[in-house]
């Protein structure tokens, strides 16, 4: 159900740049998972389900992300966790990763609501596929090293994420993007 927004879920997140999320895309076709409409990327805070003030949460994530060091994502090894319903590129919980989530969640009360605690366990990933499908759990184990993403990479934005309907399916929007500070 949507709300005032025209959404029903919203994510705030750092999107991987196109030669990645290319490269998720081609392991996704491969497993039978090419009908999955999530970009690719990390979740810093998700399963945001009632926003009071789109605007003022905006403001507050303008502000944060001008506080931020650059931030670089890296992958594990291995990089393909199963978990659950499908499968993850771990990431390295980075000093300034963690910080920044941390800022964001101190800095969301009162204006959302969340499925969780913002305060609960997070293990930073990036999702690769959502699926209970024996059959694409089988093809990602055995395709499983054919998949590289590279050494990781420098996240360039904060993105604010409005979804309608579930994954692996619905539809996803980028409400907002905003940029992050680059390395030297």
């Amino acid at each position: 159900m949507a709300d005032q927004y025209g959404f029903g879920r919203y994510s705030i997140v750092l999107h991987a740049p196109v030669a990645i999320a290319m490269e998720v895309q081609r392991f996704r076709a491969m497993i039978g998972m090419a009908h999955m409409t999530t970009e690719p990327h990390v979740s810093i805070v998700s399963g945001i389900v009632a926003l009071t003030d789109r605007d003022e949460l905006l403001n507050r994530l303008r502000k944060i992300a001008t506080e931020q060091p650059a931030i670089r994502i890296t992958f594990t090894e291995p990089l393909l966790e199963l978990a659950g319903r499908g499968s993850v590129g771990g990431v390295v919980p980075s000093s300034e990763l963690v910080a920044m989530r941390a800022e964001i969640s101190r800095r969301l009360p009162g204006i959302v609501s969340t499925s969780q605690p913002l305060d609960h366990s997070w293990r930073p990933h990036l999702t690769i596929y959502q699926s209970d499908d024996s059959k694409v759990r089988v093809n990602a184990e055995r395709l499983a090293s054919t998949l590289n993403l590279e050494a990781g990479f420098d996240a360039a934005s904060l993105d604010l994420v409005g979804r309608l309907g579930s994954p692996p399916g619905g539809t996803q929007e980028i409400i907002a993007t905003i940029p992050l500070p680059e390395r030297d």
